[in-house]
């Protein structure tokens, strides 16, 4: 809310990155198919491997969900979870 420009800014560079990688990616394994060999053959993008793991574990994450109960029952917001967060950083 204080900075909407910095805000707007971080947005349009994330869709830019986010846009590019794909890109890339899309190339990578369009080369790939064609059987030539590129840098990224043997990494992959970090993109391509978070959508592995939501592919094979759609919405089920048990230790993140551990931790995230962990987390609220230490943070202990009552009604206010917005201020109890605010106060905890």
């Amino acid at each position: 809310e204080a900075a909407p420009n910095a805000s707007a800014a971080v947005i349009k560079l994330f869709r830019a990155y986010r846009e590019q990688a794909e890109r890339l990616s899309d190339l990578n394994e369009l080369l790939a198919r064609e059987g030539k060999a590129t840098a990224l053959s043997g990494a992959r993008l970090p993109i391509d491997e978070v959508h592995e793991i939501f592919e094979r574990r759609p919405n089920h994450f048990a230790a993140l969900e551990e931790e995230a109960e962990a987390f609220i029952s230490v943070l202990d917001p009552g009604d206010d979870l917005l201020g109890a967060l605010k106060a905890w950083l």
